[in-house]
């Protein structure tokens, strides 16, 4: 919740994972690399109890999509809409109906979402509603989507397809924070570009820049799909301590330290900077209804943006002048995964066969 990773949490020197007192850099450095590789891998003292709890769970889980979750009287249903955004939270977009019911870390799942063309969706949660960041990218949504496929869905019971739809503003927008800007320019199709200057923690991440156009430059799950996310050293084991980061692999974030990563290589040019336009996308998809794209149609310029920068900018946005239009088709020829109503069978590469450096 708001307020649990406080801004002075990396500079702890005392005590827990960042105590260094009597350490030389050389011993300091190899301690924090052998904690964050222990946070990251779950080797914590509870990680084996949470891992007997969730077998259990999925042992005795109905086999029924339609029938899971049934029998809990004490749902909670949350819609991803951008009237539900936090806007107060570091680590990522908090969708919340009050203070005690909210999902945190969505934007990935929600980014592959919104890029193959799903807008009519419901996704079921157990534990702290922490959506599991699994490799830190948005590429295993996307596979596993990919796999059973998509329909496309129909209005009100009848069998007629229904055009499916996106918004398009008819004039600028620009909301700021500083010297960090998110900024819609009317264009005719769709265009994302974002700049990530991150010299003032580490120059391993730098200057970065990375623009996309999704009808014109290539699939999602070749270019986007795969960039994980990142950060230094002092903020993920900042995460890790408020209680996040618990559903990752070692090699699910990009970390760096200083001048350099402490797990390089990078899978994508510019993996940073694409992995911004990924979570971008993911925070417009808030944007949508049943029926409708959430990115939308023009050109979206990011420039050193947050979370925090996107959730007001989804407020500018949505108080824009704007009409539907017609929605773009992010997928290309044979790898389409869902096109004009009907499923193509070809697949992305699995996960663990994706190409690296």
């Amino acid at each position: 919740p708001p307020g649990t990773i406080p801004e002075t949490a990396a500079d702890d020197v005392e005590g827990g994972a960042f105590a260094r007192e009597g350490l030389t850099e050389e011993e300091t450095e190899d301690m924090l690399y052998e904690q964050l590789r222990s946070m990251l891998n779950g080797e914590d003292d509870d990680a084996a109890e949470r891992a007997a709890e969730l077998r259990a769970k999925q042992e005795s889980a109905a086999e029924s999509p339609g029938d899971f979750g049934s029998s809990d009287s004490g749902e909670v249903r949350i819609p991803a809409a951008a009237a539900l955004a936090q806007d107060d939270l570091r680590l990522s977009m908090r969708l919340a109906v009050d203070d005690d019911n909210g999902v945190i870390t969505c934007e990935h799942l929600l980014s592959a979402l919104e890029a193959i063309g799903v807008d009519n969706a419901r996704i079921e949660l157990e534990g702290s509603g922490e959506v599991p960041i699994v490799d830190g990218s948005a590429y295993q949504f996307a596979y596993e989507c990919a796999r059973v496929g998509l329909v496309p869905a129909h209005a009100d019971g009848s069998t007629a397809e229904v055009p499916r739809m996106a918004w398009r503003p008819s004039e600028m927008i620009t909301v700021r924070d500083g010297d960090a800007f998110v900024q819609f320019i009317p264009d005719a199709v769709t265009k994302l570009t974002y700049g990530v200057d991150f010299t003032y923690k580490s120059t391993a991440v730098g200057k970065q820049w990375e623009s996309w156009t999704p009808t014109e430059d290539g699939d999602y799950v070749d270019l986007i799909a795969r960039a994980r996310t990142f950060g230094t050293m002092q903020d993920y084991m900042a995460y890790f301590r408020a209680g996040w980061i618990r559903g990752g692999l070692e090699q699910c974030a990009l970390i760096a330290n200083g001048d350099k990563f402490w797990n390089p290589p990078m899978i994508l040019p510019n993996e940073n900077a694409r992995h911004k336009i990924l979570d971008l996308v993911g925070d417009l998809s808030l944007m949508a209804e049943p029926g409708m794209a959430g990115v939308p149609i023009g050109h979206v310029l990011a420039y050193k943006g947050s979370h925090r920068l996107h959730a007001k900018f989804l407020a500018a946005l949505a108080a824009a002048p704007k009409e539907k239009v017609p929605a773009e088709l992010w997928s290309h020829g044979d790898k389409a995964i869902f096109q004009g109503g009907a499923v193509n069978t070809k697949m992305p590469v699995e996960p663990d066969e994706y190409p690296t450096g």
